[in-house]
């Protein structure tokens, strides 16, 4: 909120502009920022002279994790969360940001906020309070969260969205760690990978629960593959107050965290919330085939892709699930069905992180086949099912082109 007292600031028109031409000369234009009064409003302008958006994208530039084609350039920076992110800060202030067709043929985008007259502003304070601290939360947040997680590949993903957001996060790679890592008040949130080596993550939630020596309540949530009901509630039991399913999805960790980090809702109206809205919640496995689907590795490479180039991404995604190949491989020789279990999890939660459904259902199958660990159960065998899968996905992946996904 801005307060404003008649005739102050009748005046106000600001208007900066300034030209770019980077030295590669793959590039040059113009940017014009404009900042004016319109009678009860506040009125912000960037104007570009780029390529513009096409009407296909704009209907989508607005949600998280989604950026504009723009083919006609050699690289496409940043996650996608930019333009979510101001969007959803201009609403808390009642506010709006638009975006129109600049004249120029470039972009142009509005930020528009209402003013407050001054003898309103006391009595609102209190009432403004809450959103202030959600403000605050999204943009920088202050809060600290720790997480856990042995997959290397998820855990880049996931610490990538949370340096987006604006957190403070610290990464572990096995339960032990996780909890020789807790101190009381250090973390205000925990992400618990629940398939770790040496203390899983059922046993270093309640560790970590009976350590805690304060009365605040610290959010333990679960993040697994297991998509099934009685893996949630044993999630629950273990005293988590949440569970989201790998491959993840962020709309509903930002909601997630924005509930239990600035909102004051209860744990049980947050389950009842789980519950109804998340497909993944149920008794059943998705139903999904396929060697790889473009539209999820195209949306894992923008996450992934901005500082090293998606194509380092690929090689990086590839290079990873050989190695968690190779290790499923020495522990079906040592005969350590437990270990297999738990990599063969893992090479099926990094499969989702791609859309490689197949040889998620593969991994799967051979997670499943260990748990049951019986005297039919051939681990050699999985083994061999699983790389011919892997072998499928890597053929299918390279034989893109990278104006499929736009590969820098």
């Amino acid at each position: 909120r801005h307060e404003v007292t008649p005739n102050n600031c009748d005046e106000l028109r600001i208007s900066l502009s300034f030209n770019y031409a980077l030295a590669d000369d793959w590039d040059s234009g113009r940017v014009v920022v404009r900042a004016r009064l319109e009678a009860s409003a506040l009125v912000f302008e960037v104007e570009d002279t780029g390529m513009g958006i096409s009407a296909h994208d704009e209907k989508m530039i607005f949600e998280p994790f989604r950026q504009a084609k723009t083919s006609g350039f050699k690289r496409n920076e940043g996650s996608g969360l930019g333009l979510a992110i101001s969007k959803r800060l201009a609403r808390l202030m009642s506010g709006d940001l638009k975006y129109a067709k600049s004249i120029t043929g470039g972009s142009l985008f509005q930020f528009r906020m209402p003013m407050v007259e001054a003898e309103r502003v006391g009595q609102e304070v209190v009432d403004e309070s809450k959103t202030a601290t959600e403000v605050s939360g999204v943009a920088r947040s202050g809060k600290r969260i720790l997480v856990v997680e042995d997959n290397q590949l998820n855990a880049d993903i996931i610490s990538h969205f949370l340096r987006d957001y604006g957190f403070e996060f610290e990464v572990v790679d096995d339960g032990r760690k996780a909890i020789n890592a807790y101190e009381d008040g250090k973390y205000d949130l925990i992400l618990m990978d629940i398939m770790l080596p040496e203390v899983n993550g059922y046993e270093a939630t309640e560790a970590i629960l009976k350590k805690k020596a304060d009365k605040v309540a610290l959010p333990i949530v679960g993040v697994t593959a297991k998509v099934f009901r009685d893996d949630r509630q044993r999630c629950l039991d273990s005293g988590m107050v949440e569970v989201i399913h790998k491959p993840v999805d962020f709309d509903l960790l930002r909601s997630t965290l924005d509930r239990f980090l600035f909102s004051s809702e209860s744990r049980e109206g947050m389950e009842a919330y789980l519950f109804e809205s998340n497909p993944n919640v149920s008794n059943a496995p998705m139903k999904k085939c396929g060697v790889v689907e473009l539209r999820i590795l195209s949306e894992y490479l923008d996450r992934m892709g901005a500082e090293s180039g998606k194509k380092a991404v690929i090689d990086k995604y590839l290079i990873s699930v050989s190695g968690m190949l190779n290790e499923l491989q020495e522990s079906a020789d040592r005969e350590d069905h437990s270990e297999f279990e738990r990599l063969a999890h893992s090479i099926k939660g990094s499969a989702g992180l791609v859309g490689a459904w197949d040889l998620q259902d593969m991994a799967k199958g051979a997670e499943m086949a260990a748990s049951a660990s019986g005297d039919s159960f051939r681990p050699g065998h999985w083994v061999t099912l699983v790389r011919e899968s892997f072998k499928l996905v890597e053929r299918k992946i390279y034989s893109f082109s990278p104006s499929d996904f736009d590969v820098s």
